[in-house]
């Protein structure tokens, strides 16, 4: 591993062994909804909203080649996160590796100034890489708005701060190619609820009226496979919406889709501090888990 610009940057060819798919149960925990999770959502609100596209990414519209697209969730004033990504993993990865998977970054461009705009609309015709929204804005509880059109095997939503080892979590994705209906993220179980209206948490028992969360992922990084889209998108007319993006699309949406969710939480990374990256990197953990995504606050380190 080695440092850049206080990010914690993987640099070694990834080492995992091949596996075979009857063995994915044995190398991390599944997980599936109970029948209890399943019949306890609310219909409503659903707080729909007809997004409209400024502009999609034609080059990456025009064919269904890949076979993952990652889907990374940007602020609009973001450039600095979005260009960090672009020249230090996905213009970095292996002709090999990258062949078959291509990335949008999603951004908004509600409440922009008009500078920000220009610059937006500069930005993706420079890349192509852009899904620019026009009437959705980047206030957190807005986030679950921003999702992927396209038709690739898999489907990796990750936030602009998070970083990835694309190398590594494409062979990985190479055990899971005839597991159907799956998950890989960091597995929260009855997940906890605050009702403390000082929190940015804070959920009003109006929101939402049960005593936990259940089972639901992580937001800052997850993969899920493409029969799953479907269903996805069926559901936001039928199940109750949530600000909490991850809870929503990896819950909510999730109703009834028999989804097996498998915990790579080993595999990911969030650091709070250089010390902590420093002394992780030390530990004997990276020598069992090759690291797939890393989240890291460059503000505190």
């Amino acid at each position: 591993m080695s440092r850049l610009k206080n990010y914690l940057i993987a640099t070694e060819k990834p080492c995992i062994s091949r596996t075979a798919s009857k063995n994915l149960f044995h190398l991390y925990s599944m997980h599936m909804r109970s029948q209890e999770e399943e019949h306890r959502l609310k219909k409503f609100p659903q707080n729909l909203i007809d997004i409209k596209f400024l502009k999609e990414p034609e080059r990456i519209c025009s064919t269904n080649q890949y076979d993952v697209i990652f889907v990374v969730h940007s602020k609009n004033s973001n450039f600095k996160e979005r260009n960090f990504l672009r020249d230090k993993y996905f213009k970095k990865a292996s002709d090999k590796a990258m062949k078959s998977s291509q990335t949008i970054f999603v951004v908004s461009v509600q409440n922009a100034n008009q500078t920000v705009i220009t610059n937006i609309m500069n930005e993706s015709k420079s890349f192509e890489d852009m899904l620019i929204i026009e009437n959705v804005s980047d206030d957190y509880h807005r986030l679950v708005y921003k999702s992927s059109r396209y038709s690739p095997k898999h489907i990796v939503k990750m936030d602009d701060d998070v970083q990835v080892n694309i190398p590594a979590l494409l062979e990985e994705l190479q055990h899971f190619e005839r597991q159907k209906k799956f998950v890989l993220c960091r597995v929260f179980q009855n997940g906890q609820i605050s009702r403390n209206p000082q929190s940015k948490w804070f959920l009003s028992k109006t929101e939402y009226e049960n005593s936990d969360l259940g089972l639901y992922c992580q937001g800052m990084a997850y993969v899920f496979s493409l029969d799953l889209l479907a269903k996805l998108y069926s559901n936001i007319y039928k199940v109750q919406y949530l600000w909490m993006d991850d809870w929503y699309v990896t819950h909510a949406l999730m109703n009834g889709t028999g989804a097996i969710f498998f915990d790579i939480s080993p595999h990911i990374i969030s650091l709070e501090s250089k010390t902590m990256a420093e002394n992780l990197t030390l530990s004997d953990h990276f020598k069992r888990y090759q690291p797939l995504f890393g989240h890291f606050r460059p503000a505190s380190m």
